[in-house]
């Protein structure tokens, strides 16, 4: 009996202790993968001259409009006193983290079995896409829309527009999330909350 006990007590641990750490998992693999893309491309003397530009918002058009890790990045500068192509390699970091966190929640809203395993190939699988032409706000982009998408699955409203602001922040082309509530939503909502937030 006392043995049964201590194996039940065991199993439950084990079943506890797992979440705990798969999500330590994911995230040392989502900032080492985010480290690793931005100091390849942003990080060292050769990068500073473009790193200033695309933090303090003197680059051409259009993505001089894209200020959501440029944001980022002074606030990271201003709190820690750093270089500019740290403080932007420490942005980038953190929206890979935040991406492949998002990741992770878009499979779990949509029932997706071995959640640990496809977050952890889909991270993969974004570097590599990413690497290609790398962009400061690419795994932004990805955090961002997989974050409104499970928000407007949710139907939490207020949520959904706090990270749409900032996935319009990070790319203009947001807005067409707006089109997508549109069609997604049309009447499958009350008029009234169909067009506040629709509009809003």
């Amino acid at each position: 009996m006392q043995t049964q006990l201590t194996d039940a007590r065991a199993a439950d641990l084990s079943r506890s202790a797992r979440p705990i750490f798969q999500t330590l998992i994911i995230l040392c693999f989502s900032s080492l993968l985010g480290w690793q893309f931005a100091a390849l491309f942003w990080l060292g003397d050769q990068h500073l001259y473009v790193d200033q530009l695309q933090v303090y918002g003197a680059m051409e058009r259009p993505f001089v409009y894209r200020q959501l890790i440029p944001m980022l990045a002074r606030l990271i500068i201003w709190i820690t006193g750093i270089r500019v192509d740290l403080g932007l390699v420490i942005g980038i970091m953190l929206s890979a983290m935040a991406a492949v966190g998002a990741i992770g929640l878009f499979f779990r809203e949509f029932g997706i079995r071995k959640l640990e395993l496809h977050t952890l190939i889909c991270g993969t699988i974004l570097f590599v896409w990413l690497i290609k032409d790398a962009k400061i706000y690419d795994f932004a982009t990805v955090a961002t829309f997989a974050g409104c998408i499970i928000l407007l699955h949710q139907h939490k409203w207020n949520g959904f527009h706090i990270v749409y602001i900032l996935a319009c922040l990070n790319r203009e082309t947001a807005f067409l999330l707006t089109i997508f509530f549109m069609f997604h939503f049309f009447r499958k909502l009350d008029r009234k909350l169909y067009w506040l937030s629709a509009v809003a």
